[in-house]
């Protein structure tokens, strides 16, 4: 049930957090690129990335360690994605100071085989809010804390964005 999802998250909170940010660090002007954030250097982290980086690659991706860059260049680099891609994790909170056109791939692990949005829908109900696109790739494998990505399967979400 998507109503309940982030019951807690409010739309005007939200949008008042992303006004104030976009008023004094945002660039005036969109631009398009596609990036990945990576959490191969945390416990949740995509087990087949060597696999998944070639596949970012060709989809014209480039990978990002969040932790590296300070925050006013992560939330410029946000705004300026037309496609953010990567594992659920705080770095893609930064989705919130992305532009409408943006479209969110979430990775999520298959945890204990319950629907993931009933466990992980905090991105997915954010996007609902701020008005952007929401597709997620669920692992069929995992090994806690790592889970594979299907590699054609991503490649497919990634071709249709």
């Amino acid at each position: 049930d998507t109503a309940k999802l982030g019951s807690n998250i409010s739309q005007d909170d939200l949008l008042w957090v992303r006004n104030q940010v976009s008023s004094t660090m945002l660039p005036k002007q969109e631009q398009t690129n596609r990036i990945y954030v990576s959490r191969q250097d945390t416990n949740r982290h995509v087990s087949n990335f060597g696999e998944i980086r070639e596949i970012l690659a060709q989809h014209g991706f480039e990978v990002y360690q969040l932790e590296d860059i300070p925050v006013s260049k992560q939330l410029n680099l946000f705004y300026t994605a037309d496609c953010i891609a990567g594992p659920h994790g705080a770095g893609l909170i930064n989705s919130l100071f992305s532009h409408k056109k943006t479209t969110l791939i979430e990775l999520l692990p298959n945890r204990d085989k319950i629907h993931p949005l009933g466990h992980y829908g905090h991105y997915f109900r954010m996007s609902e809010l701020i008005n952007i696109d929401y597709e997620y790739v669920l692992s069929d494998k995992q090994t806690s804390p790592e889970f594979y990505i299907d590699p054609v399967e991503f490649s497919s979400v990634l071709s249709n964005v």
